[in-house]
């Protein structure tokens, strides 16, 4: 009997909200309506996505993705999560667990999904190897992401580079 790895299962997934990102971002267009320091309102317009676009707000320890992707509230004292959208050299682009720690509205758990397909494999091969223990473990390991979750940790570091890429820094 098979069971599918809970890690190779995330790392296909992430792959799938990248590759229907980078086909849904094609063509967008970023408005820059507040830009003031750590304080930022931004909208994206992509209209190859069925979901329209969203906008992004951040202000001193706190980011907020809103529109079609669903609303995502994140926090983090004393940081500036436009920071952390960036991915530091040799690091994944899309990084879920890190911001499932943030996560702020309705808890991390909002952020997930139990899916019971894998969950039931999983249970078969943990029950016939062992038992009770590893059963449970296997059920833990069923709860995936949810897909507007990691569509909005692939939009992340790309709405970061789009305000990157258009903000002109002046050195005095």
């Amino acid at each position: 009997m098979s069971v599918t790895d809970p890690y190779d299962e995330l790392q296909r997934d992430i792959a799938e909200a990248e590759a229907r990102f980078a086909a849904d971002s094609w063509g967008a267009l970023m408005t820059v309506l507040r830009r003031d320091g750590g304080y930022r309102h931004l909208r994206f317009d992509l209209p190859r996505a069925s979901w329209q676009g969203f906008e992004l707000v951040t202000w001193p320890g706190t980011l907020v993705v809103r529109g079609g992707l669903g609303c995502w509230t994140f926090h983090r004292d004393g940081a500036d999560l436009m920071d952390d959208a960036r991915p530091a050299r040799g690091t994944a682009r899309v990084d879920p667990l890190f911001w499932e720690e943030q996560f702020t509205s309705g808890g991390g758990e909002t952020a997930k999904r139990y899916a019971v397909g894998p969950a039931a494999v999983r249970l078969r091969g943990a029950v016939a190897v062992a038992g009770t223990e590893e059963a449970h473990l296997a059920r833990a390991a069923a709860v995936t992401y949810d897909p507007w979750f990691l569509l909005t940790c692939a939009a992340l570091p790309w709405a970061a580079e789009q305000f990157d890429t258009t903000t002109v820094r002046a050195v005095f």
